[in-house]
């Protein structure tokens, strides 16, 4: 298969509107493999219990003691790797592929241990016991089709190891009653994997489609951008995330001046052309992994700038500003030359005293006063855990215009 290279959030939203990347949905496929592996994985531990216990008097029990505690320790490993995975959310875009092959690696080993035990505990002579083994490692592969068939791969992984070996044996017994269990056990091979194929189509295209009506759920109808649901989820996810590595977080708050202005007089559509030039100059500048642009709603948008101190925030806010007057949109007010828009940009280091609402408070609080200022500008503001204990955040005008 091939891949299309990840791209960051904003970008990823806009572009995918009609077609959702391969490596998302499969990012999210195995997320859902990992939720449902638990049950499977637990369930194979005991079904190995019930074997060796079933069959104590008939096999070597040293030999069936090491194999059940083997069994038991990788799939513990197996157990163990799954909720790594999901407490961390290691699983995205990036690295669904490590995810991928951990998981089919960890599956083919678990199978293949089943495959031995059809050679271990394989009782020459006596059918009923042949049959009970065939009907747990059946019924084992049965039952273990809606959670590992999501992801074909992994389902082929745990079914051929534990299952061909057995028809093997039936094959090398060689009279008819055993030829006709391994062509039974033949047929059930083709029909369980022509079955998790069809089972994977289904979940590639639902999935593919829950992600698009995710996507389409978040995505500002007019300009592209990601909307307020989709700004509130990263800046929470930012947040979380900056909180614990310690480092800072600037936020701008960008807003149209007199855009009731400009859209009484030009018009509705005119108003609208307007947003999407400015939403694309705005983007523009904001084009570093990890940026994320958005739009408020009607005249506002907003940047999320992780790892970014306050200078170099500014700095990249004025570049907007100056992207934005730099398309020379008459204005219809006669003391505005062009369109242009004033920002507000605030910067923190995440803290156990500080919430994510505060840092935007900071910065629609240092976009008044670039308002009050005049417009066309931009102030920053820097918010300690002491500014909201106070109240009092002090915003200075950082630039401006010509």
């Amino acid at each position: 298969m091939d891949f299309m290279n990840s791209m960051d959030t904003s970008k990823t939203i806009r572009t995918t509107t009609t077609k959702v990347p391969k490596e998302q949905i499969y990012s999210s496929i195995i997320q859902q493999l990992y939720r449902s592996a638990a049950t499977g994985i637990i369930a194979n531990a005991i079904l190995g219990m019930i074997l060796v216990w079933s069959l104590w008097s008939n096999i070597p029990q040293f030999i069936a003691l090491i194999w059940m505690a083997t069994n038991v320790v990788i799939n513990f490993v197996r157990l163990l790797i799954t909720y790594y995975a999901l407490k961390l959310d290691l699983i995205n875009e990036q690295s669904w592929k490590r995810w991928a092959i951990t998981h089919l690696v960890a599956t083919g080993i678990s199978s293949s241990l089943w495959g031995i035990a059809a050679f271990l505990f394989y009782i020459v002579g006596q059918i009923e016991f042949q049959v009970f083994y065939a009907l747990i490692v059946v019924g084992m592969a049965s039952a273990a089709l809606p959670m590992i068939a999501i992801y074909f791969p992994s389902y082929v992984a745990y079914f051929l190891p534990s299952i061909v070996p057995l028809m093997g044996i039936f094959i090398a017994e060689g009279d008819k009653l055993h030829i006709r269990m391994a062509v039974l056990v033949g047929f059930y091979i083709i029909t369980m994997l022509i079955t998790a194929r069809l089972y994977y189509a289904r979940i590639l295209e639902s999935t593919s489609t829950r992600i698009q009506l995710d996507l389409l759920a978040h995505v500002d109808a007019l300009t592209g951008l990601p909307n307020r649901r989709a700004y509130d989820k990263q800046l929470d996810k930012e947040w979380r995330r900056i909180k614990r590595s310690r480092q800072p977080l600037s936020l701008l708050v960008i807003d149209v001046d007199f855009f009731k202005e400009y859209n009484d007089t030009f018009g509705h559509q005119a108003g609208d052309d307007c947003l999407i030039q400015i939403a694309r100059s705005i983007e523009d500048v904001f084009r570093r992994s990890g940026d994320f642009v958005a739009r408020l709603g009607g005249e506002e948008f907003v940047a999320l700038v992780p790892v970014t101190e306050s200078d170099a925030a500014a700095e990249l806010a004025e570049q907007a500003r100056q992207a934005v007057f730099n398309l020379g949109m008459p204005h219809p007010n006669p003391d505005r030359e062009y369109v242009t828009i004033s920002i507000g940009l605030s910067t923190t280091t995440p803290d156990e005293f500080l919430n994510a609402s505060e840092l935007f408070e900071s910065a629609d609080k240092a976009l008044y006063t670039a308002k009050d200022e005049g417009r066309n500008r931009v102030c920053k503001s820097i918010l300690k855990s002491n500014d909201f204990l106070t109240q009092q955040p002090k915003a200075r005008l950082l630039r401006q215009a010509d």
